[in-house]
Order: structure tokens, then C-alpha cells, then sequence
């Protein structure tokens, strides 16, 4: 995560968080807007000229994805001959595909040898070239051409991760499968943009602005308390999601069936008390708008389609706490305006 250092009225630092942008947010930034396949190929285009170069210095990339095959987005070799496949997604933190499909693809390409591997260079690359030189040439020492590929290595690089599929990838990590997850983000200040490779997942659960689901599920008639109080709460082993860094973020309560039933902005009241016998932890609201009439019944919402298409970004609905960069936070937030108003 990048921090801007600013130096306060009484000369004492103040380090802010940058909000960080996915390739897609970061294309619109500079008038290059694409697709979301688009984007990806965009991505791996820029990832596959690093490799080897300014970052995972210690790979040789020797292919990508071709169009209409079912292959990895970029291949590489380490000097012990280990194949490296490595899976991109544009955004990807709510996508447990990503870690399906690469396991996938490294049981499917374990089967390459030395011959599979110089063909696919060739292919790629449109050469005719020998793939052992261009491996000799990165890695001086070489191996014998049947030590090619006897063991896999996956890398799956994407914007940010849900807490559960990064639980999964190190389970698996236990378990002796070498399997690695990085993050890229653009930032901008002022005029200029800086790219970030990290393994640090910053923001699943501890972003500012969030939506809080309403516990349908366990209490049919809780989202009418919060609506009431202005408030978004969280019960049980959850309370915690309710966090100190939430104030003054935008919240939003989101309902199980309907979609975004309210929003404000956090305040600095935050209220740890029993409700029917179960921790209750909340965070008081401002500027509170929702969509219910005088007696709760909700009227008004923007449905789980609606928030995929105004993010541009998939979610898994049924978690207690879902976090929102800024500038979605912002878009959201207008939107409620819209429609509550």
C-alpha cells in the first residue's frame, strides 16, 4: 500500500492511504477505455513485459494466452526448468474462479515436457527460434531438456482478494502446492501515475466506505432498527466488521432480497450493546436517505443487477461487510440521492 506524506499546520507528519485503481478505472483516467477482456489483455501485455525484467526477475516468460485456447495468460520458466503459469484478473475480489481455473490449468499443462514448452514459444511468439537458447541465454548454466517442467508454480495476479479466497490460497500454500497471490494497483498524484506489484491485500475488510448487510437472515425486522435510528449494525461473531476507520466513509445498508436500502456517512458514534440477548456493534449516520415508507416496508432500492452495472464490478452478496474504493463509494452515494430523495 502507498501512503502520501504530508506535512500538517503544527510540522508533524500525516501519512494519508491512496486510493488505488484496477486497469479498467485506471484506462478511463487516461482515455483508454476498454472491455473488461480487453483490459485483462491489456494487463497481461503489461505484466508479460515486466516479467523477468523489473519484476519476478527470476522467471523467463515464454508465452500467453492465444486467442481462443484454453491456456494460462502467461507462461514462464524459472532456472530449474519449473513451469510458472500465471492467472490475471482485472479486478477479481470477489472471484473465486481465479483460483479453480489456475489449479486447472497447472494439472492440464503438468503434462508438458521440453517439446510442448519449445512449441508453445514458437506459436506465441511467431519465431522460429530455438527456446533453449533463449533459455541458455537467460540462464547461463542451463539443464538437460528432461528436467523441463517437472515441477509447477502458480502466481495469480489481481486488484484485491475476499478474505475467504486468500484464506483458500494459503490453505493450499499449507499443504505444499506453490501457489502465490499478488495485487497490482495504479495510483495517480497530481499528474502522475505509479503501478504497484504486492502481496499486501489492502481494503477487503478495511476500507472506509463499506455497505453492511442488514442480517435478514437471522432477524427479519433488524434493517427497520437501523432505518429508524439511522444507524448500520453488525451482530454476534460479526460486530466486528463494525470498525473505527468507517467514520466519515459512506455506508450503505445493504438488504438480502432487495439490494441497497439506505446510505450515509459515518459518524464518529460507535455503540457496542446486547440486542435480544446477541452483541450488537453499530455506527451512527449522517446525511441518512433510504428507501422504506413510514411503517418500514421498503419501497425503494437499487437490486444486486443494478449495483454490478453501476460498479462494473461482481460481489458476493452474502457477506456481513462489503468495501467500496472511494470513487465507488462516491457513485453509489449519488445514486442514493437519486433514487431516495
Amino acid at each position: 500500500m502507498i501512503f502520501e506524506v504530508k506535512l500538517n499546520q503544527k510540522k508533524k507528519l500525516e501519512f494519508e492511504t491512496l486510493n488505488f485503481m484496477d486497469i479498467k478505472r485506471f484506462g478511463e483516467v487516461i482515455g483508454l477505455s476498454h472491455n473488461n477482456q480487453a483490459n485483462e489483455k491489456h494487463l497481461e501485455e503489461i505484466l508479460s513485459s515486466m516479467i523477468g525484467e523489473s519484476i519476478f526477475q527470476d522467471y523467463l516468460v515464454f508465452g500467453r494466452e492465444r486467442r481462443y485456447q484454453k491456456e494460462a495468460d502467461i507462461f514462464a520458466i524459472n532456472e530449474d526448468g519449473d513451469l510458472v503459469i500465471f492467472e490475471l484478473k482485472v479486478n477479481g475480489q470477489y472471484d473465486r474462479s481465479k483460483l479453480l481455473q489456475i489449479m486447472d490449468y497447472a494439472a492440464i499443462f503438468s503434462k508438458w515436457g521440453y517439446k510442448e514448452i519449445h512449441e508453445h514459444y514458437q506459436k506465441s511468439n511467431k519465431t522460429t527460434d530455438e527456446f533453449y537458447q533463449k533459455f541458455k541465454d537467460k540462464f547461463p548454466d542451463g539443464i538437460s531438456k528432461n528436467k523441463f517442467n517437472r515441477r509447477q508454480k502458480m502466481i495469480i495476479i489481481s486488484n484485491s482478494s475476499e478474505k475467504s479466497i486468500s484464506s483458500a490460497v494459503e490453505y493450499w500454500k499449507r499443504q505444499g502446492i506453490e501457489i502465490e497471490e499478488y495485487f497490482y494497483r495504479f495510483y495517480k498524484i497530481d499528474n502522475q501515475f505509479l503501478f504497484e506489484i504486492t502481496t499486501d491485500n489492502f481494503a477487503p475488510e478495511d476500507s472506509q466506505n463499506a455497505w453492511i448487510n442488514t442480517n435478514l437472515k437471522y432477524d427479519k425486522d433488524a434493517y427497520k432498527d437501523m432505518i429508524k435510528n439511522h444507524k448500520a449494525s453488525a451482530y454476534g461473531d460479526r460486530a466486528n466488521t463494525i470498525t473505527d476507520n468507517m467514520k466519515n466513509g459512506y455506508i450503505f445498508l445493504y438488504h438480502n432480497g432487495c439490494g441497497i436500502i439506505g446510505a450515509g456517512i459515518g459518524t464518529n458514534q460507535i455503540i457496542n450493546q446486547v440486542t435480544n440477548g446477541e452483541e450488537e456493534k453499530y455506527i451512527k449516520l449522517k446525511n441518512f436517505i433510504h428507501g422504506c415508507n413510514d411503517d418500514g416496508k421498503i419501497i425503494k432500492y437499487i437490486n444486486p443487477k443494478e449495483l454490478k452495472k453501476l460498479l462494473d464490478q461482481d460481489f458476493y452478496f452474502a457477506n456481513t461487510k462489503i468495501s467500496l474504493d472511494k470513487l465507488k463509494s462516491e457513485k453509489l452515494y449519488e445514486k442514493c440521492l437519486n433514487i431516495f430523495q
